[in-house]
């Protein structure tokens, strides 16, 4: 029996709103059930084969693991290096970070994004003309190759997450190309369920990403936009809740994929995370995982 219903796309398509672009799935909830089912499905079958990667990767768990390993050694060096990198590149004078920006361009590594608009209530989307020249007025925003020198640090910040250290200094357990979460949910060490930890695979919910993020794209004619805003709780804790509509789509849907004591398996990070690797899939043109 499916997780989802049309009760809850109708809820999941309210929900997924925003003041830029408004509320763009209202009318579309057959659609969406539709490919919730189907991204559900591409999950269900990346958890069955969940296992054989989690014996692959046993042994390099291990070795990451000791206290005096060199792997471990040069996990957090190398953690550090790629702080040190990022923090280089956000205090570059202007026209240096541009330069260095237009050269990541030349290697393909970076890509203008394309921009979107509603325009008589249907979503525009627009390639700018120039990297130097703002697509309409200068007030509008950055120039598109001021734009890119982001993509250039969400890559960088992406292997920094990879190789990240928790403030016990114990690596997290995170591999490129398929890998593993920490079990997300407070307090640490513990499920939202108060179960053991555990490690949860991302290639279920790559899969799952995937297949809303067609959705969304073909929908609303423009790529998902990534954004996770700080705020405070009612006891004014810091905390982080989406900001974008797509990430509200795709944050609320994946509550519905949850453990054996009803608890989440995903916490926003991992959907920001799993978000960011599709559009990286996409710029370098990578497959969708849900169709390997």
């Amino acid at each position: 029996m499916s997780r989802y219903d049309i009760k809850k796309a109708k809820i999941l398509a309210a929900a997924a709103s925003s003041p830029k672009h408004g509320t763009p799935l209202l009318g579309h909830e057959e659609e969406l059930l539709a490919a919730l089912r189907q991204a559900e499905q591409a999950f269900e079958v990346a958890w069955a084969t969940a296992p054989e990667e989690r014996k692959q990767t046993d042994e390099l768990t291990k070795l990451m693991r000791k206290p005096d390993g060199a792997g471990r050694k040069s996990y957090i060096a190398l953690a550090k290096q790629l702080g040190n990198a990022i923090a280089t590149i956000e205090d570059m004078d202007p026209t240096a970070r541009r330069f260095l920006t237009w050269a990541a361009y030349t290697q393909g590594l970076v890509r203008p994004e394309p921009k979107s608009t509603v325009r008589d209530g249907r979503p525009v989307v627009a390639r700018p003309l120039s990297l130097m020249q703002c697509p309409g007025e200068p007030s509008e925003g950055k120039l598109p190759l001021d734009e890119m020198s982001g993509q250039l640090l969400d890559y960088l910040e992406r292997m920094r997450e990879l190789v990240a250290t928790t403030e016990s200094d114990k690596p997290f357990v995170h591999y490129a190309g398929g890998g593993l979460f920490k079990s997300p949910g407070p307090p640490e060490g513990k499920t939202q369920s108060g179960g053991k930890a555990s490690n949860v695979e991302r290639d279920p919910l790559d899969a799952f990403i995937a297949v809303l993020w067609e959705f969304w794209t073909d929908k609303t004619g423009a790529a998902p936009t990534i954004n996770i805003k700080d705020t405070t709780d009612e006891k004014g804790r810091a905390m982080k809740v989406p900001g974008s509509a797509a990430i509200l789509l795709m944050f609320g849907a994946a509550q519905f994929l949850k453990n054996d004591n009803l608890a989440p398996l995903y916490d926003l990070a991992a959907v920001n995370t799993a978000m960011k690797q599709r559009q990286a899939d996409l710029r370098e043109g990578r497959s969708n995982p849900a169709t390997e």
